[in-house]
């Protein structure tokens, strides 16, 4: 399974995007901005650099559900894909919805997350390797 999620809209509190599995263009993202301290982005309060990741499940206690962990992240640690709507939902983890609402809000996120859970965990039965490009 490959997801592919590509940044669109940008403001000074968070970025907008679209995520696709296999192609298909199914949900939209939210995620921190780039946020820098000198020219070194600040873990924790920015979105992740640009790349391709293995993704894998995660029993997360932070959140009391699983979650797809992106691994392999420079520099970073305990990304998940979780459900959230707003800029303040997260701490450099991507968030994923349904609907786009603005530049900074997304909707429906329960429900696309749900959908995306079950695409995610049935690549994993079938014993798809899955991975996330960030671009």
């Amino acid at each position: 399974m490959e997801i592919s999620l590509v940044r669109i809209w940008k403001t000074p509190t968070a970025i907008t995007g679209t995520i696709s599995i296999d192609v298909q263009q199914k949900y939209y993202s939210l995620e921190l901005p780039e946020t820098f301290e000198g020219n070194q982005n600040i873990p924790d309060k920015c979105c992740i650099p640009a790349g391709t990741y293995s993704v894998v499940p995660y029993d997360s206690p932070k959140r009391g559900y699983r979650v797809p962990l992106v691994e392999n992240v420079p520099g970073r640690s305990m990304i998940e894909i979780h459900i959230g709507n707003f800029p303040h939902d997260t701490d450099g983890c991507i968030l994923i919805g349904d609907k786009r609402i603005n530049d900074e809000m997304i909707g429906e996120s329960d429900s696309a997350f749900e959908l995306f859970m079950q695409e995610f965990e049935s690549a994993l039965q079938a014993g798809e390797r899955v991975t996330i490009q960030v671009s």
